[in-house]
């Protein structure tokens, strides 16, 4: 399955909002897990979302990332498993987009460092339950450097609307490196994901990509997410 994912633009952007090509900034090998989780008063499921970046297209002013992705989903219905290939616009000098807010409540922005090293751009309502009689108390959303999003948490006490989260992981990125902590929910899957995978990417061990070579220690990086050392002798 092919779907184009194009990052949509507001017109009333807030001023701490950064450029898409500062958010959407991968290299070829690049892997993202996501956690999204949805639940209402007789409804619950979770999406696990493993991206890999495969190929990238560069022009003036958008960058177009091919995405090999596998997802695993769970609820009531039963548990999935996909595999496709998506695709993903960026703009580069246009403002990345928060998560579109479903409160009456003001807002607030700000920006900080991560975890990992890496600039967050934050927005977030006030928790005020009773100023809003139909939209959820608590909201926020957040766009990481280099890692994308926006993800976000919205929860609704009153059950207006699903409560859901999206929440990244895990990643490993050329550029910011191992950030969080891979998991994959089903181990059989796992199997056939690793049945399946391909190799995206050979580096050296200071992360530079090189051709497959002996006699060096090489680092194999795979559409899975999972990476390999290699150490051939001639």
């Amino acid at each position: 399955m092919k779907q184009l994912l194009i990052i949509l633009l507001l017109s009333n952007t807030a001023l701490t909002q950064p450029l898409q090509g500062v958010i959407y900034d991968f290299e070829i090998g690049d892997v993202l897990e996501t956690k999204f989780r949805a639940w209402g008063m007789s409804y619950a499921s979770t999406t696990y979302r493993l991206d890999t970046i495969t190929d990238k297209e560069i022009t003036s002013d958008t960058i177009t990332y091919t995405i090999n992705r596998n997802t695993y989903s769970n609820s009531q219905a039963g548990t999935h498993f996909n595999q496709s290939t998506e695709y993903l616009v960026v703009l580069v000098n246009q403002p990345a987009v928060f998560e579109p807010i479903y409160s009456c409540l003001p807002t607030t922005d700000s920006s900080f460092i991560g975890e990992c090293g890496q600039n967050y751009w934050y927005r977030e309502t006030y928790i005020d339950t009773t100023m809003c009689d139909i939209s959820p108390p608590i909201w926020s959303s957040t766009l990481i450097e280099g890692l994308g999003g926006p993800y976000y948490w919205i929860y609704d006490s009153k059950q207006t609307v699903t409560n859901r989260t999206l929440e990244l992981i895990y990643s490993n990125t050329a550029k910011n490196g191992v950030c969080g902590k891979y998991f994959w929910p089903n181990a059989e899957l796992s199997e056939y994901m690793l049945d399946k995978k391909q190799l995206v990417k050979i580096t050296d061990y200071l992360g530079r990509e090189t051709e497959d070579k002996p006699n060096i220690p090489l680092i194999y990086v795979y559409s899975d997410g999972t990476t390999e050392k290699v150490y051939r002798m001639e």
